[in-house]
């Protein structure tokens, strides 16, 4: 699914405790196939080889703007016209207070997250969603993570690095669409990431071209590492303005690449904070990144987002239908349980506790809410075949 600051500097700042009322707009989320690219609701799952080898030759050199369309585009930037607004400035959750609470109870039995003094490109690290020094790099990562597990994105792109070359990015543009299709098909959804990835790296080799009054055969390098010195706004404006990029995808990559303070919003952020009661019902996960990035303070944007990921690929009772895909924790003692129960108090009407429970070895767990309930329709649309577990 970013923001805390639009300065030119991007020194990130806390979120504003009441930020201004904004215009009255649709929060629905769009229903062009290329804004649902970020989410992977392409009815695709397999790879259409002979489709792409007929449009080989075009996609070489494609004639058409590697930028996101027009229509697509103003969509996705009309979602960022609000940056530092909450779509729902009614709704005061949730609390400095309940976002440290939060942190603490997860961090008890996870650890709590820090981020690395210094990105590093390990070889044989997880692809993950980002967290490599160079931005490029980083993007690819995070579009190749959509819709899949860990395992099934850290399996793509190290088929790509056997292919191209590790983060050989030029050997990448100068392949055609059906190879790349190819290479990645293992992560799922390869129809669409490829062409995303290669209309981002046909973007940077036109700019570098325009820029330097190079041929393209002569450029040895791509980069997109100039969002470094770009504000938070900029940055997002820059990577949702790709097709297959929307605000979940931006948003890691600000988060874990470029070491700014945005929330993002994954399958397990939304099921769990929704369950929480931090967003109102109606929220969608949109809506969602826009209103934790405002209500969430900086400080805890980094932990909690890791902490959310990890607790829901572990916790049956928190997890998408108990289903895990990590190191189990003992569920029975769910670290957020007596939170989730005392926001259950508080949809029927209970006073809400002022302590913690003091024994919940008893508690009947169907009387809760617990965040497997919470559907994400965008993640259930174009679910590719899933691998084992990371």
């Amino acid at each position: 699914m970013k923001k805390e600051d639009i300065d030119e500097d991007a020194k990130p700042v806390s979120a504003p405790s009441t930020p201004a009322r904004r215009s009255t707009r649709s929060t629905a989320t769009p229903a062009s196939k290329k804004v649902k690219l970020e989410d992977g609701a392409d009815d695709a799952e397999g790879v259409d080889v002979a489709k792409f080898h007929e449009e080989d030759e075009d996609e070489k050199r494609p004639k058409r703007t590697p930028r996101a369309t027009p229509g697509t585009l103003a969509k996705k930037l009309k979602q960022l016209e609000a940056y530092l607004q909450t779509p729902f400035p009614d709704f005061s959750g949730p609390t400095p207070e309940q976002c440290q609470e939060v942190e603490d109870a997860l961090s008890s039995v996870h650890g709590k997250p820090s981020r690395p003094d210094k990105l590093e490109d390990r070889e044989g690290a997880a692809a993950g969603c980002g967290a490599v020094p160079d931005v490029l790099d980083a993007l690819v990562r995070t579009i190749l993570s959509q819709n899949t597990t860990s395992a099934n994105s850290t399996r793509a792109k190290e088929a790509m690095d056997q292919k191209y070359g590790r983060g050989n990015y030029v050997a990448v543009h100068h392949a055609s669409l059906g190879d790349l299709a190819e290479t990645i098909a293992c992560g799922g959804l390869a129809n669409n990431k490829s062409k995303a990835i290669k209309k981002v790296i046909q973007h940077l080799v036109d700019k570098q071209m325009a820029e330097t009054d190079i041929k393209d055969s002569e450029i040895t390098h791509v980069s997109l590492d100039y969002l470094h010195d770009m504000s938070d706004l900029d940055a997002m404006k820059e990577l949702v303005s790709f097709d297959g990029v929307g605000p979940k995808t931006a948003s890691c990559v600000l988060l874990f690449c470029l070491g700014r303070n945005s929330f993002a919003v994954d399958t397990h952020v939304f099921r769990i904070t929704k369950a929480l009661g931090w967003v109102p019902q109606k929220a969608n996960r949109e809506t969602t990144f826009q209103h934790l990035d405002v209500r969430i303070p900086a400080e805890n944007k980094y932990p909690l987002h890791s902490l959310f990921v990890r607790h829901g690929r572990s916790c049956r009772l928190c997890s998408a239908n108990g289903n895990i895909t990590e190191t189990e924790v003992d569920s029975a003692n769910c670290p957020i349980k007596h939170i989730l129960k005392r926001q259950r108090g508080k949809k029927s009407g209970v006073k809400e506790e002022s302590s913690k429970m003091e024994d919940d070895s008893d508690d009947d767990d169907e009387s809760l809410v617990m965040p497997g309930e919470v559907r994400d329709v965008d993640e259930e649309k174009g679910k590719p075949p899933m691998g084992p577990p990371a």
